[in-house]
């Protein structure tokens, strides 16, 4: 099996393990020079700044202790084929059928994708390829330099290749592009993958693109990276999916987006909560007018956790961002949101919106919340708020006098809560199996068609 062991020591410091095995993931998995040049620059920025400790501000609610005592195994590619055709078929978006791209633990796997729908609208290229473009090489060399997140230093350093998908210039595909992100494992073996996508949206293009990660078998940590380039006047519609699974499943990832003059990108994430679930958006709007918009739902049960970090940053004039967290929380759940907008001397008329809602439904859950605002700039219009509440005690008799029973009652409600957060996504099939499942994930019923 083409893989090697990332455990942690009983002594020494948590990162000592990652530093032991790197040399030995470099000779197993890389064999670009500019990729190798990555790695290198991503793994010395790592040393840097070390394995996150409880004091570090990036991660103040995250309790990352299991984590630090838990070994690896990394995979890269479906060696074992445990991935098919009938596989893919289960898991493929309505409309997406001809318009779908497979990567399995993180490589990407032709034979079980299809994308002849958008051929000639999209490229997809290696990202190994991708950096014999001095551009991009140069742009992935930056961020590996400046990265602020440990784990998503981690994620490059051990990254063995990835996908680059250009979105040509005024194209506007029918369907959605769907992305489908398998992680494979042994029941004996814990397996990290660090799957990393690049995507250009060229000028007065439009694109909605589902992100759908699945897990199969086993323990798994998914490090993944996503970075998103949208032109002048593009147009990205963003929607991540996690699929509920059984076992432990850490899952963490770094967003990076960059937004040229009037360009669009809205971002959908939801959530069932996994073991320790960690997301990190970081968006620069560089030029005027430029629009971001972030939607995230998250419903959680038993003891699992989601956590939210955010960073958004109004470089430019006249540039709007918005976000929105709907959370549900559950018996033993655990939550956070840690957002700050960010407007920097010149972004003058930054427009900017940030609400969190937390519906908490148990005595035992915990949600934290820190929205903050930056303003180094004049002529802002700037909101953040935050609330905690349950279900209100009015609404559910109202309803039960109408003849729904408790259960039903409160899975009216919650549907109603967590909707205004879909608003964002196009596709009506995945928008309807995204509430279908965080509301079974929250034992309160089906919803509604």
């Amino acid at each position: 099996m083409n893989a090697s062991t990332l455990a942690t020591k009983k002594t020494g410091k948590p990162e000592t393990s990652w530093l032991e095995k790197y040399q030995g993931f470099k000779e197993k998995h890389v064999s670009h020079a500019s990729l190798g040049a990555i790695n290198d620059i991503a793994m010395e920025r790592f040393k840097s700044m070390g394995f996150p400790l409880p004091k570090d501000e990036m991660f103040t609610f995250v309790n990352l202790g299991k984590l630090a005592a838990t070994g690896f195994d990394f995979r890269y590619g479906d060696e074992d084929k445990v991935v098919c055709a009938l596989d893919i078929g289960k898991n493929i978006v309505e409309d997406c059928e001809r318009s779908v791209i497979t990567l399995v633990n993180g490589m990407y796997d032709p034979a079980l994708s299809d994308t002849s729908k958008v051929e000639g609208l999209i490229k997809i290229s290696p990202l190994a390829h991708s950096l014999n473009n001095p551009a991009i090489e140069s742009y992935f060399k930056e961020i590996a330099n400046n990265e602020n997140d440990p784990f998503a230093s981690l994620s490059m350093a051990f990254l063995a290749g990835g996908l680059m998908i250009e979105i040509e210039p005024n194209a506007k595909p029918d369907s959605p592009l769907l992305i489908l992100n398998y992680s494979t494992g042994h029941k004996s073996n814990l397996v990290m993958t660090t799957p990393q996508v690049a995507i250009r949206g060229g000028k007065y293009s439009e694109c909605e693109v589902i992100i759908k990660n699945v897990t199969v078998g086993g323990d798994h940590f998914i490090n993944a990276s996503y970075d998103f380039l949208v032109e002048e006047r593009g147009a990205i519609n963003l929607v991540l999916v996690e699929e509920k699974t059984e076992g432990d499943i850490w899952r963490f990832s770094k967003t990076r987006i960059a937004m040229r003059k009037e360009s669009r990108f809205t971002a959908t994430q939801s959530s069932h909560g996994s073991t320790l679930g960690r997301s990190h958006y970081e968006a620069c709007l560089q030029q005027n007018g430029a629009r971001f918009s972030l939607n995230s739902v998250a419903v959680l049960s038993g003891s699992d956790q989601s956590h939210s970090y955010v960073r958004v940053h109004h470089e430019a004039p006249d540039c709007r961002s918005d976000q929105l967290f709907k959370n549900v929380i559950k018996e033993k759940g655990r939550l956070s949101v840690d957002t700050t907008v960010i407007a920097h001397r010149g972004a003058s008329g930054a427009d900017s919106g940030q609400l969190i809602k937390n519906l908490l439904l148990t005595d035992n859950g915990r949600a934290d919340v820190k929205p903050n605002l930056m303003i180094y700039t004049d002529d802002v219009q700037c909101a953040h708020g935050a609330t905690t509440s349950e279900l209100g005690e009015e609404e559910l008799i109202y309803l039960r006098t109408r003849g729904l029973d408790e259960k039903s009652a409160k899975a009216l409600l919650t549907e109603g809560f967590i909707a205004s957060a879909l608003t964002g996504v196009k596709n009506l099939a995945i928008a309807k199996d995204i509430k279908k499942s965080l509301l079974k994930t929250n034992g309160e019923g089906q919803c509604r068609a």
